[in-house]
Formats: structure tokens, C-alpha cells, sequence
């Protein structure tokens, strides 16, 4: 996000994130769609430390539908980026944080990975669909298994 601020930003880069800090904070109402794919996770949410505290209420059941969530621990993460720029998240205190959590799971990253880390903004897949302009990511992600999928689909 800070290199594309850096390409096309208008705004102050501290704006760009006010919206999502505001409504990590104040809440959403969770939707059908994700109350579904709650419930259908739940046995891995309960058993999960991490997704506990941001899918289950303080009762000990899980979030449904209908409910309004909030996600204070994201809006405080996405200040701090506000407020330090792209040194806050690749080299400050929640650098070692991120390092922190993802080493609880066996991972392997290390201050070092992400204060080297370097965008490389690659050119997106462009394919017809009908009369649609398609734009996708390109590998390593899946945009080119996406129009091949979707062109099998449409008898192309």
C-alpha cells in the first residue's frame, strides 16, 4: 500500500486509512456470507488462540450474522502504520510483533525479511470475458488460471 500511496496517492498518507481504523473501531455488522464461513470454521476458530479473539463474543459463543463486530487490536495496528509510515510495519515495534506471532506457528520470517522486503509491482493479465475487460494478478498468483477457467467456462 505505501509503494502505491507513494505512485498515485492524493491524500495525506495518514488519511488513506482513516476509513478502515474508523470502522475497525467503531464496528460492522458481520454479513451472511461471513457468519456462514464463521460457523462453518468453527471448530478451527475455537481451537485458535488468535481467530478466538476476533471471532468468538465474550460469551464463548462464536459471531453470527447480524452481529456488529469490532476489531480494536487491527484499528490499533493500522494507526500505527498511519502514524509511522512503512518503517512502523517493516522495522518498528510491530515488525517484532508480526515476527512474534508468526513464529508462535513455526514460521520463518525474521526482522531481516522484512526490512529487506522489496515490492515488485508486475504487470496485471488482461483478457476478454464476453465483452468484459478482465484484469487480474499475475503469477505467482492465480490470474492467469483464472481466465483460463473462466474462457473454458464461457466455451472460449
Amino acid at each position: 500500500m505505501w509503494e502505491l500511496h507513494k505512485m498515485y496517492g492524493k491524500l495525506p498518507w495518514q488519511n488513506s486509512s482513516e476509513p478502515s481504523i474508523r470502522l475497525a473501531k467503531k464496528g460492522f455488522v458481520i454479513t451472511m456470507a461471513l457468519g456462514e464461513v464463521i460457523a462453518s470454521e468453527g471448530e478451527n476458530i475455537l481451537n485458535n488462540p488468535y481467530l478466538r479473539k476476533i471471532f468468538v463474543k465474550e460469551d464463548g459463543s462464536l459471531h453470527k450474522a447480524g452481529d456488529k463486530m469490532t476489531r480494536l487490536k487491527l484499528a490499533d495496528t493500522l494507526q500505527k502504520i498511519a502514524e509511522g509510515g512503512k518503517e512502523a510495519f517493516y522495522s518498528g515495534q510491530l515488525a517484532d510483533d508480526i515476527i512474534l506471532d508468526i513464529a508462535e506457528y513455526d514460521g520463518i520470517i525474521s526482522k531481516t525479511d522484512l526490512e529487506t522486503y522489496n515490492v515488485d509491482i508486475a504487470e496485471a493479465v488482461h483478457f476478454m470475458l464476453d465483452e468484459w475487460d478482465v484484469y487480474a494478478a499475475n503469477v505467482p498468483a492465480g490470474g492467469p488460471i483464472l481466465a483460463l477457467i473462466l474462457n473454458i467456462l464461457e466455451g472460449n
